[in-house]
């Protein structure tokens, strides 16, 4: 794929004499000027015995980093961090010194229709969840009260199962799932909006407020800040229904090996107001789904 687009190769060390650090192994050492769509390029790995040169990689060039890759190898003393560039950037990295190793050529798309969680199917599913966060409790109200305190964690709920495994909801679901919620549960719950964006989205947001203590705090949950990162805004949603499902029932709740007393649960949304805004960057979200799914701001074309 690298001949086909241009990609250029010479041993590395035809190149030494020219680089600033002899001794880092060139992987790539020449790419020649080829035109390529702003949403082609490559998958690559960035590699540096520098810190000071791997810090420079977030400021000196633009270049889209995935941050989260980011490690130090103890064994061959390395920063190393993935990307996403094209051919001119991988031959200025590679005159600059720096180790790049291609994984693959990228054509950087929307995300398929299977990956995007259908609202009007997934609906239907949410409003049969919500009508048993009270039925629930209801019904095992009896049998709990008849448990030892040692056997109560027998009734839990497992979280983080409102979404569809390996789907994403779109910009339009998040709204839905927060009315859905305020619909069924009016007296604690408030849905709210932040002012529209560039492209004139507003961005949800939902408040829980039970309880009547005064002079509480506040909790902030917020999410979607990086258009790419599609995962945490869904985490969001799904803490939402979470919480008020154990709420209204005698439930624990549980993640993975991990539980929440149905007491501590009760306590938090009593005694705090709890905002849950999982979609700051609504427009970025809406351009990485069907757009560029490697884009990482939001939409507003400030050149600053």
């Amino acid at each position: 794929q690298l001949s086909k687009h241009g990609v250029q190769y010479h041993s590395s060390s035809s190149l030494l004499p020219y680089t600033r650090y002899p001794q880092w192994i060139i992987t790539i050492t020449y790419c020649k000027s080829y035109y390529m769509d702003e949403q082609e390029g490559f998958i690559v790995t960035i590699k540096t015995s520098e810190r000071v040169y791997f810090d420079r990689l977030g400021t000196r060039y633009n270049i889209d980093l995935f941050r989260h890759s980011a490690i130090f190898d103890e064994q061959k003393k390395q920063f190393i961090i993935d990307g996403f560039i094209n051919l001119e950037q991988i031959g200025q990295l590679v005159r600059d010194g720096y180790i790049v190793e291609v994984k693959k050529y990228h054509v950087d798309r929307g995300l398929p229709a299977s990956q995007i969680v259908n609202t009007s199917e997934w609906l239907k599913e949410a409003e049969k969840m919500v009508k048993k966060m009270e039925e629930a409790g209801k019904a095992e109200k009896g049998k709990a009260k008849r448990q030892k305190q040692s056997q109560r964690s027998f009734f839990t709920y497992d979280g983080g199962q409102t979404l569809p495994k390996f789907q994403y909801m779109p910009y339009e679901g998040f709204w839905q799932a927060f009315n859905l919620i305020h619909n069924a549960l009016p007296q604690i719950t408030t849905v709210f909006g932040i002012e529209r964006t560039h492209e004139g989205r507003g961005a949800p947001g939902l408040k829980i407020h039970a309880g009547t203590r005064p002079n509480r705090r506040g909790v902030l949950f917020i999410g979607g800040m990086h258009a790419r990162e599609l995962v945490n805004p869904d985490i969001l949603v799904s803490l939402a229904f979470d919480l008020l499902s154990v709420y209204k029932s005698f439930k624990t709740l549980r993640y993975g090996n991990k539980l929440f007393g149905n007491s501590l649960i009760k306590r938090i949304v009593n005694n705090f107001d709890i905002y849950i805004f999982p979609l700051a960057n609504p427009d970025g979200r809406v351009h990485a789904q069907n757009v560029r799914s490697f884009w990482r701001m939001n939409r507003n074309p400030n050149g600053g």
